[in-house]
């Protein structure tokens, strides 16, 4: 459904569209990037309290 109606919006913008695909990409990107960090701060933190113990 998304991607037929963004298949539509390129046929007739395909710049604009281009742009949109950019930033997108880049978002999920940089929330990706940043569940990886905080997902591995966990890890270091349980490392830590486990080797304290």
């Amino acid at each position: 459904m998304i991607v037929r109606a963004m298949d539509r919006f390129y046929a007739r913008h395909p710049r604009i569209a281009f742009c949109i695909a950019l930033v997108a990409a880049f978002a999920v990107l940089y929330v990706a990037s940043d569940w990886d960090k905080s997902d591995t701060a966990a890890l270091r933190m349980q490392m830590f309290a486990a080797r304290g113990a």
